[in-house]
């Protein structure tokens, strides 16, 4: 799976509705990182694909029920959890590690439920999510503090 070019413009391919990182932090988090692992390269789709199993406690989306609770790996007093997502971020905002395919590319029975969502506006988010992350972190690393 990849991102798509459409017009010149790149585009995110995310496989669930952006919405759902509105729900918490930890949504936004999990989405976020689904949304890396379908559209970049391997090794940094294995890097995301291990950082929401962390999280999710390896319970695959499709396999949730209503008493689903993420990892408490954000409240960690190490904070090291975030930690290793800044650093992912980090990569993520600065290499050219996703993968953005011409038009020509897709069929017409590809992944029809896909949603696109222009790459500036997704990083534009991927930025609001690292400065949350950065209120979590201080508040867990300085409790005293917050």
């Amino acid at each position: 799976m990849a991102g798509k070019s459409i017009n010149g413009v790149n585009h995110m391919c995310l496989m669930e509705p952006n919405s759902l990182k509105f729900k918490s932090l930890e949504d936004n988090l999990y989405f976020t990182l689904r949304d890396i692992f379908w559209n970049t390269t391997d090794a940094y789709a294995l890097q995301a694909h291990h950082l929401y199993n962390l999280l999710s406690n390896n319970v695959r989306l499709e396999d949730r029920t209503i008493e689903f609770k993420y990892a408490d790996v954000l409240n960690e007093s190490e904070g090291k959890y975030i930690e290793d997502v800044f650093c992912f971020f980090q990569d993520c905002l600065e290499g050219n590690l996703f993968v953005f395919d011409g038009d020509n590319y897709w069929s017409n029975n590809d992944h029809n439920h896909a949603e696109y969502m222009p790459f500036s506006e997704w990083r534009g988010q991927l930025i609001k999510l690292i400065n949350l992350l950065n209120v979590k972190y201080n508040q867990v690393r300085d409790p005293e503090e917050n």
